[in-house]
C-alpha cells in the first residue's frame, strides 16, 4: 500500500512539474496534453475508496491552482470522478484487457472535459458569445485529444510490460 501511495504521489509531482513548465518552454502551445489529467485517470483506474478520493481531490486542486481558476471546482470534479469510477465502471473479479482500460480512460477524459466545460458555462466564466464558447470548447477538446494520444502510448507500454512479465513468469514456471 505504501508503494502504491508513493507511486501516485511521485506521478502527481512529476505531472505537476511538467504541466507547469511545458507551456513556458514551448511558448504557450495550446494543444499540450495534461499530465495531471493522465494522473487523475490513473488514480481512477488503480485506486479504490478513500485513497482514490484523496488523490483525485489533490490532483483537482493542483489543476485549479495551475490554471488560475476558482479553487475547489477541480478538486470537486477530481474527487467525484475518483469516487464514482470504481463503483460504476469496474467489474468485480474480472480482468480487464488493455483495450477495456483504454476505452474506460477515454470515457473518463470525455467526462472530465464535459464537466470542465459545463462548469465554465454554468459559472459564467465564459461569456455568452458563441465564438468564445466554441474557442473554449475546441481548446479543451484539443487538450483532451492530446492527452488521449499520450494515454494510448501509456496503455500500450503498460500492456507490453504486463505481457512480458507474464511470458517470463510462464517460462520460469515451466523450467521447474
Amino acid at each position: 500500500m505504501l508503494l502504491r501511495i508513493t507511486g501516485i504521489g511521485v506521478l502527481t509531482f512529476v505531472a505537476l512539474l511538467i504541466d507547469s513548465a511545458l507551456p513556458v518552454w514551448l511558448g504557450g502551445f495550446a494543444m499540450l496534453p495534461s499530465l495531471l489529467d493522465l494522473a487523475l485517470v490513473t488514480v481512477c483506474l488503480k485506486l479504490n475508496g478513500g485513497e482514490a478520493v484523496f488523490w483525485g481531490g489533490v490532483i483537482g486542486l493542483l489543476q485549479d491552482d495551475l490554471t488560475g481558476k476558482t479553487l475547489g471546482v477541480g478538486m470537486m470534479i477530481g474527487a467525484s470522478l475518483a469516487l464514482i469510477c470504481p463503483m460504476v465502471f469496474r467489474s468485480s473479479g474480472s480482468q480487464q484487457t488493455w483495450i477495456d482500460r483504454l476505452l474506460l480512460s477515454a470515457l473518463l477524459l470525455v467526462i472530465l472535459g464535459i464537466c470542465r466545460i459545463g462548469w465554465r458555462w454554468i459559472s459564467g466564466t465564459v461569456s455568452d458569445s458563441e465564438l468564445l464558447i466554441s474557442a473554449q470548447i475546441s481548446a479543451q477538446m484539443g487538450q483532451l485529444a492530446a492527452t488521449f494520444l499520450l494515454l494510448v502510448i501509456w496503455q500500450a507500454i503498460e500492456a507490453i510490460v504486463i505481457a512480458g512479465n507474464a511470458s517470463r513468469r510462464q517460462l520460469h514456471e515451466s523450467s521447474f
